[in-house]
């Protein structure tokens, strides 16, 4: 079995990385693999702006569990936030970061 491998190329030699948001969440139910990283194609050219794209999805990113959401809670990480979205029956979290590539 094989799984998707993430390629982060790095920036070219000289030139400095753009700031971005990931978000990291579990595939839905049994699937492989078990957890999805989607690194958001918007780039930021200082981290502040990064931070407040990053609130924004964490407030509205629509992960595939659970599949009747009934609240969220987003807490504030180091580098980006976790959140915790209740659903009918169960609960589940994902963690939106800003990453820079290096």
């Amino acid at each position: 079995m094989s799984y998707e491998v993430y390629d982060a190329a790095a920036a070219p030699d000289g030139e400095e990385a753009a700031w971005q948001v990931v978000v990291e969440y579990s595939n839905k139910g049994e699937a492989k693999p078990s957890t999805l990283l989607d690194v958001l194609p918007q780039t930021y050219g200082d981290v502040e702006a990064a931070e407040a794209a990053a609130l924004e999805v964490a407030r509205t990113f629509s992960p595939p569990d659970p599949w009747s959401p009934q609240g969220r809670t987003v807490f504030r990480e180091s580098a980006g936030f976790l959140t915790q979205v209740r659903g009918a029956t169960k609960t589940f979290h994902f963690s939106t970061r800003v990453v820079r590539r290096v």
